[in-house]
């Protein structure tokens, strides 16, 4: 049996519907960390469906209830994911709490997965956020507060976008750059456009070990290659999302 590939979409949905939290331990999760659980094993049907009907009977689940859909996903630990295993817990009450908790916000798990279906510039903006974190670029604490910034899906690839900006420059080195403050998106695109970084970047030879000097109005400084160039290509990614890039989340 193929276990099931979870869509970005339907992650992000899952993790933000129950609170950002590990449902099983009930411990904060990192997006990047974040498991996606079956409560009922996903090899359940496959390897007893005489139990899993039965379970279903128990539990009184809803009646679209499916294996593989928000009725029986939940985000986990990848640790806690490892000890629940396969685990059934055959007729175990916290299974049919659980179960009914998940069902009771359904509606707001399409919510906020119809809402990153419709905004691939988002899915893709958060797919490079995470790699960013994986890069070392950003740290996991770092991570938290831009999707905690999160308020309303219709606005959230601007304030995704803006956080992961300001962020970025935060894990600079340099305190001119730190203090750099973002209201919108047009700020970010002009600090990438004053910076030419397109054009700069095509130019370094990465093994080269001078600085990298970009002319900004005022007194700028300068960035050292090896240290600031990969920050310099991630905040050029995140703000510089295409259509075509978008296209090809699923």
């Amino acid at each position: 049996m193929s276990k099931y590939r979870f869509k970005s979409s339907e992650k992000w949905a899952v993790w933000k519907t129950h609170g950002e939290n590990c449902n099983w331990c009930n411990i904060p999760i990192y997006y990047p960390h974040c498991q996606i659980d079956h409560v009922l094993p996903e090899s359940l049907p496959h390897k007893d469906i005489k139990t899993y009907n039965r379970l279903k009977k128990l539990y009184k689940l809803h009646s679209d209830f499916e294996i593989n859909s928000f009725y029986n996903w939940i985000p986990i630990h990848s640790s806690c994911n490892q000890s629940k295993s396969d685990n059934v817990f055959d007729g175990a009450p916290f299974v049919g709490q659980l179960l009914k908790r998940i069902e009771k916000k359904f509606d707001e798990t399409i919510k906020w997965h119809n809402s990153m279906k419709q905004n691939l510039k988002l899915s893709k903006a958060i797919a490079t956020i995470v790699q960013a974190v994986e890069d070392r670029i950003l740290k996991e604490s770092d991570l938290n507060e831009i999707f905690k910034s999160v308020k309303d899906p219709a606005q959230a690839y601007s304030q995704i976008i803006i956080s992961a900006f300001q962020y970025g420059l935060r894990r600079f080195d340099n305190d001119q750059i730190r203090k750099i403050k973002i209201k919108n998106i047009d700020d970010c695109a002009s600090i990438l456009k004053g910076y030419d970084l397109t054009q700069q970047m095509v130019k370094l030879n990465p093994y080269e070990k001078g600085k990298l000097n970009i002319s900004l109005p005022g007194d700028f400084p300068d960035f050292e290659i090896k240290k600031d160039a990969q920050k310099i290509e991630w905040l050029n990614k995140i703000v510089n999302i295409t259509d075509s890039d978008a296209d090809q989340i699923r």
